[in-house]
């Protein structure tokens, strides 16, 4: 019985928010991802560093967390009274006085069209409307810091910045850039480097396996990881 009381309490609201429906800070509600591989909800980086609070996505269940995305990474949250509320074709997170602190960059007619933010087994958090039939907004077109299979390059490109340290996912100091093509290569600057790191056109013996498929599959299919590199 003791240990039970030492176990946070999480309500899972399924794998999909519909319109209208919230996910709340207070209650440590989630979403979960159909096969239980990755879920949504609010955490604490490092309370040895400060009580911000954020929305993120790590895999299920890992201890500590294995974050891979991050929705307010430069405006995190105060206070835990906060929630994730879906409404008129827009995903927002709201804080305790509906001051907004993140929202997507997407809006539908609402009245006609049905919305909801689904969390899906890669990893992807996606606002879909009209059924589920129309992509409106989704989380693999905006990275943090981490490549999951299933990412796409945009215009042979694609961006992602560091934590600026292990208990604050605010944008850091090191970025890294893959870009496929005929010179495809990874690059890592640094804020006070000229150049902090450069795979070159040579990128197959000189990078991870996996990021090494990235690139060359951004030359055959339009940029997409085949998931079978995870």
């Amino acid at each position: 019985m003791l240990f039970s009381f030492l176990i946070p309490c999480f309500s899972t609201i399924n794998d999909c928010l519909q319109d209208y429906a919230r996910i709340s800070d207070a209650n440590n509600s989630i979403l979960v991802s159909s096969s239980e591989v990755f879920e949504l909800g609010f955490f604490i980086p490092d309370k040895t560093i400060n009580k911000n609070r954020h929305l993120g996505i790590w895999y299920y269940n890992s201890n500590p967390k294995i974050v891979v995305w991050v929705a307010n990474r430069e405006n995190p949250l105060k206070e835990p009274n906060s929630y994730l509320a879906v409404n008129n074709g827009v995903a927002e997170l709201l804080g305790a006085d509906t001051s907004v602190y993140w929202r997507t960059d997407s809006s539908v007619a609402a009245k006609n069209n049905p919305t909801k933010l689904c969390l899906v087994d890669d990893g992807n958090l996606i606002l879909l409307s009209d059924q589920g039939k129309s992509v409106l907004w989704q989380s693999f077109d905006h990275p943090t810091d981490t490549v999951l299979p299933g990412m796409m390059m945009f215009n042979g490109r694609l961006s992602m910045k560091s934590w600026k340290n292990h208990g604050d996912p605010a944008l850091g100091t090191s970025t890294l850039v893959l870009q496929s093509g005929k010179d495809a290569k990874l690059s890592i600057m640094k804020e006070g480097y000229p150049k902090y790191w450069d795979s070159g056109v040579d990128h197959s013996s000189k990078i991870p396996s996996v990021l090494s498929k990235f690139l060359l599959d951004g030359n055959s299919n339009g940029g997409c990881m085949d998931t079978s590199s995870r």
